[in-house]
Formats: structure tokens, C-alpha cells, sequence
């Protein structure tokens, strides 16, 4: 593939200061949306991979909270889709 699309629906409530949802290709960090993400709506988000030679067919895709202790943050992720075009 040359690129890899990750698209979903992000609904994300109480993030503040340095809380973030963090999303990981294995145990690289691809990007970060914090507390400055629009909160209490479902909004449309994606992610474009282009660097993708050295995956594998066990490459792990993930979602990480990354709060700062409090337990009232809340993020729900929605419709997951993985796609990608061939060369």
C-alpha cells in the first residue's frame, strides 16, 4: 500500500489542561488531540499514514489515554474504518 487511511467518529467530554487521546503505530506516537479538541459533539477524524514500508500483517493500530489522573474524562470512538491504496 502506499498510504493507509484510519478515519473514525470521536466524542470527547472533560478534557482539560494536558489530557489527550493519543493514537500509536505500535509504539510510535502518530499524533495527539487534547483539550483543545471540540468536547460534547461526535466529530469526523482521520489519520493518513504515507510511511508505511516497514509494516507487517501483525502492525498494531491504537487508541492511548493519556490523562493526567482524573477519572471524569471520557472519550468514545466510533465507526472505525481502516482503508489504503495500492501502489
Amino acid at each position: 500500500y502506499k498510504t493507509i487511511t484510519v478515519s473514525w467518529s470521536g466524542y470527547y467530554n472533560s478534557f482539560e489542561g494536558s489530557d489527550c487521546l493519543q493514537f500509536k503505530v505500535g509504539t510510535s506516537l502518530i499524533n495527539s488531540w487534547c483539550s483543545s479538541i471540540t468536547q460534547n459533539s461526535w466529530i469526523p477524524q482521520n489519520v493518513i499514514l504515507t510511511d508505511i514500508s516497514s509494516f507487517t500483517s501483525s502492525t498494531q493500530f491504537s487508541f492511548v489515554s493519556a490523562m493526567n489522573g482524573a477519572s471524569n474524562d471520557l472519550f468514545y470512538i466510533d465507526g472505525i474504518n481502516i482503508t489504503g491504496v495500492k501502489y
